[in-house]
Parts: C-alpha cells; structure tokens; sequence
C-alpha cells in the first residue's frame, strides 16, 4: 500500500493539533 505524502503530512498535522486540544486545558488550570 503506498501512502501519499500529503495524505501522512494531514495526519500527522491532525494528531498534533488534537493533541495540543487536549493537553492545553490541563496546563490553563
């Protein structure tokens, strides 16, 4: 199965921006 980069470089992009959701709120309290 060959992957795009562009399709990797979304995921990645979305895993980080997810992450950086989630971890905010705990270091605004």
């Amino acid at each position: 199965m060959n992957i795009p980069t562009w399709a990797i470089n979304v995921l990645v992009m979305a895993l980080v921006l997810a992450g950086t959701l989630y971890v905010v709120p705990h270091f605004l309290q």
